[in-house]
């Protein structure tokens, strides 16, 4: 019998007015069943419990890997593009399988503390009480030949395999 089945008997024979003999021992004996499959279900929940656990584990352990992972394929990437520049190769294109190239990104503003930059740099975003600083207004600064002190542009070198 399943769950459900012993708790219809159950309250089947409860719901009864008279009880006979064989009525209380059907009684006794679906109580003893009830416990043994309790007891099995609680089992079976712990089991997924544990595999959940195990899931867990295996998620942070491959999450730890990705990090490490992506770590050295920057690092990789660093060198080949710093090597690509001390060699002057801006372009690879005799692998059949993928062209590699170096090209610099987009000039954009460092700001080591937020502190430092001059209050008319700041703005009003979206209501009074959230202010932000206004980079491209910055940086025409910057371009224009006015120094800050923590702020500054720069254009990193990115190494594109395609």
């Amino acid at each position: 019998m399943n769950l459900y089945q012993i708790t219809a008997r159950f309250q089947q024979l409860v719901d009864q007015e008279n009880f006979d003999v064989s009525d209380l021992a059907e009684l006794d004996a679906i109580h003893e069943t009830a416990e043994d499959k309790a007891i099995e279900y609680a089992k079976f929940i712990r089991n997924m419990q544990a595999e959940s656990l195990a899931i867990d584990d295996a998620i942070d352990s491959m999450e730890d890997r990705q990090i490490a992972l992506n770590k050295k394929i920057e690092s990789h990437q660093q060198t080949l593009a710093k090597f690509m520049t001390d060699t002057h190769l801006d372009k690879i294109t005799k692998c059949p399988y993928f062209v590699i190239r170096t090209k610099l990104n987009p000039e954009k503003i460092i700001i080591e503390d937020e502190n430092k930059v001059p209050s008319n740099y700041w703005y009003d975003y979206q209501s009074p009480a959230v202010k932000k600083i206004d980079k491209k207004a910055l940086k025409q600064a910057i371009d224009e030949g006015r120094m800050f002190d923590g702020i500054y542009v720069t254009r990193d070198l990115k190494l594109e395999i395609k």
